[in-house]
């Protein structure tokens, strides 16, 4: 279920290397460049930070005109990585800006777009929708100014954040937003690809370990997928000295590059490998492997849980690779992992699911629908349980494949539902509350997130006992995505600050103040918890599809699929079906997806929902006047391709001998005609292809005419 695309290698390494040295110096060399922030929301009259940057020395002289007509700012570069000013709006509208920096003889400048919205005009619905954005977008102007290497953006191959596992998770976030590198060897363009995701993961690949892995105890082979001569050489995070937990943590941005083929730069040789000159791809299966071979390879003492005899104990992950429990930290980054490398374009070893599920998630769930902290096997003894843990139980039961009737996944829900919006002190037995804040979920980074990612690949929609209400809009109620939103947004760190836009953790709150968000209850981090907010703002719980693959096959026509032209009579519910793939046309499951009819006689109608396991979500609306519609879907700002459907007199459809009803006869009479051309308007040709064959007679079977009620 598991295996995907393979993964490229480059067939000469000298020639390999040489490519790689010749991007490392396009990317590290200074030369003139000034680049504004990506285009962005803004509301009328509130100050927002419009800000870019410069390769030009400190200084030099900058001017910003706002195209609204007000006074240019201007004066001295102070600093060229971070040219920031507040800015205030006074109309709607939509506004080029344009930074001009000047130093001697050189002048450089850059445009953007700021879209300017009336707060007084919009419905509740889309100024919600604006705040989200805003919200996203100071969140990533944070994480620039706080990265460790911000001022020497242009010369410095490398920047992070805190430690190579956050550094990971804030590439990742920037990703999961479109921010992704060319699958080559092509310079990025604009701040974020080329200063912040490249040099990001060049970090990740530079701490890197390398090491050999082998068949394990019990006969499972985790070398696959590279270099025959190479097989069994890994690569592994380890900074923080807890590979089992970092290692998951930092193949995600690898998994979710989109950029398998480019090659890494920068990293760790030796033991038979170097990693400059690599794929990407090899890179992420290299590490896929370790983590398979990380895998418990058996519990001792008392926490001995009775499994399959291929099995004894064997499954999940701890802290450090081949320990001796199931940990639920640890497998939630380990299972997020796997998920999005399978889906991104590594192979998962199939042992790894199987062994997961035999062992790590019989052992760790419990009647109640928790999830232990440490597999125990008792399913009526809670071990450390809380909404965090429960996240990753859900995941696990994802990843092994179990459906949503599954009792153990209905049991996970209620349970969700039931604690959602508990703090310390717990009256229903949690543990671990989230650092010095007290939150269980809502504030807790890690809880959040693991919550999000399972209940987004799961397209679970509404949980009772979240206690939202309805709205605004077609928001139903207890709708638990909303309520994480609205939590983000309403405290966001300052987010219109030049400094701002954070969720704060304990150490950077005055003392007493309890902070908006925590890391966990043992670690705090201001970036990870930035990070964490962006990926649950994304549009997806994985990774963002090939933008190819969905702009030109992600909309199809109904069920069974179809992207050619429809036709429907009057009246009609139309259905069409995201198919949403990843690189190498593996599904992307946890994806929210927007419908909209754009024009036609229908248009605004509307719908949101989830990808599947299978990478598919269906939308239907129904017509009421006939004509010709146009259909577009969307994840974030990825577009899909446009359909389009007619609906027209039912007569006209189907109904092959006119006589008002669709029925056997004319099912009988298309059948003959299978391979005739069709004329204008033909009955026999549903879509207009001007050809009747097997689409049209299957469309037809669908659209048979009910027999009338029995009397």
């Amino acid at each position: 279920m598991l295996k995907v695309a393979g993964i490229i290698r480059a067939a000469n390494l000298g020639v390999a290397w040489l490519a790689a040295l010749a991007l490392w110096l396009t990317v590290s060399v200074a030369s003139a460049e000034t680049l504004l922030m990506p285009d962005r929301d803004m509301l009328r009259n509130a100050s927002e930070v419009v800000w870019g940057i410069t390769t030009l020395a400190n200084g030099s002289t900058y001017t910003i005109n706002y195209g609204d007509g007000s006074p240019n700012d201007s004066g001295p570069v102070t600093d060229r990585s971070y040219i920031a000013k507040n800015h205030t709006f006074a109309l709607a509208g939509t506004f080029t800006v344009t930074l001009t920096v000047v130093n001697g003889g050189t002048s450089e400048n850059a445009q953007t777009t700021v879209h300017v919205f009336d707060p007084a005009v919009l419905s509740a619905f889309d100024l919600r929708n604006v705040n989200i954005n805003r919200t996203i977008q100071n969140a990533q102007r944070f994480l620039w100014q706080s990265q460790s290497n911000r001022t020497t953006f242009d010369t410095n191959a490398q920047t992070s954040w805190d430690n190579a596992p956050w550094t990971a998770l804030v590439v990742l976030s920037f990703e999961n937003h479109g921010f992704r590198l060319p699958n080559d060897q092509s310079t990025p363009t604009g701040i974020f690809p080329k200063y912040l995701v490249q040099r990001g993961l060049n970090y990740v690949l530079a701490n890197l370990g390398i090491m050999t892995i082998g068949v394990t105890p019990q006969g499972d082979d985790p070398c696959v997928n590279v270099p025959v001569a190479t097989r069994c050489i890994a690569l592994f995070s380890n900074q923080t000295g807890n590979d089992g937990y970092e290692n998951g943590l930092t193949i995600l941005p690898f998994a979710s590059s989109g950029a398998l083929s480019r090659m890494a730069t920068v990293g760790p040789s030796g033991s038979g490998i170097n990693v400059v000159g690599m794929t990407y791809g090899e890179v992420l299966q290299r590490m896929v492997n370790a983590s398979a071979w990380g895998q418990n390879d058996k519990q001792t003492a008392a926490n001995v849980v009775s499994t399959p005899q291929n099995d004894p104990g064997r499954g999940g992950w701890i802290y450090q690779f081949n320990g001796s429990q199931s940990d639920g930290s640890t497998d939630g980054w380990e299972l997020f992992a796997m998920l999005d490398a399978a889906g991104g374009g590594a192979t998962v070893p199939a042992f790894v699911s199987r062994e997961f599920g035999n062992f790590a998630l019989p052992g760790g769930l419990n009647n109640n629908g928790s999830f232990d902290y440490r597999a125990d096997g008792n399913r009526a003894t809670l071990g450390s349980t809380n909404v965090a843990k429960t996240g990753v139980g859900i995941q696990g039961m994802f990843f092994v494949g179990r459906p949503t009737t599954d009792p153990d996944f209905q049991n996970a829900l209620a349970y969700l539902g039931s604690h959602w919006n508990e703090q310390h002190p717990a009256p229903n037995g949690d543990a671990f509350q989230c650092g010095s804040n007290g939150r269980y979920n809502k504030g807790c980074s890690y809880g959040m997130i693991n919550v999000f990612k399972g209940l987004k690949l799961y397209g679970v929609a509404t949980i009772p006992g979240v206690g939202r209400a309805a709205g605004p809009g077609t928001i139903p109620a207890d709708d638990w995505y909303a309520d994480y939103q609205d939590y983000l947004v309403n405290n966001q760190t300052s987010p219109t600050s030049p400094t701002g836009g954070s969720w704060a953790g304990a150490s950077l709150n005055p003392a007493g103040i309890s902070p908006a968000m925590d890391w966990s209850c043992c670690d705090s981090s201001t970036n990870a918890n930035t990070a964490v907010a962006l990926l649950i703002l994304s549009p997806v719980a994985l990774s963002l599809p090939d933008p190819t693959l969905f702009s030109t096959l992600g909309l199809q026509q109904g069920t069974p699929l179809s992207v050619n032209p429809a036709t429907e009579p009057i009246g009609a519910q139309h259905i069409v079906t995201a198919v949403v793939q990843a690189q190498g046309g593996s599904p992307v499951p946890g994806a929210t997806v927007s419908f909209l009819v754009i024009s036609g006689p229908n248009a605004g109608a509307s719908g949101q929902s989830s990808t599947n396991a299978n990478g598919q979500t269906t939308f239907s609306y129904p017509d009421t006047v006939g004509g010709t519609d146009q259909i577009r879907a969307s994840i974030g700002n990825l577009t899909s391709n446009i359909l389009s459907v007619t609906f027209v007199n039912a007569g006209l459809v189907c109904d092959a001998n006119n006589d008002g009803v669709v029925d056997a006869a004319d099912l009988a009479i298309i059948r003959r005609s299978l391979g005739a051309s069709s004329g204008a308007a033909d009955p026999r040709d549903t879509n207009g292809d001007g050809l009747i064959n097997i689409v049209d007679y299957r469309f037809c079977v669908l659209h048979q005419t009910p027999p009338p009620p029995s009397p």
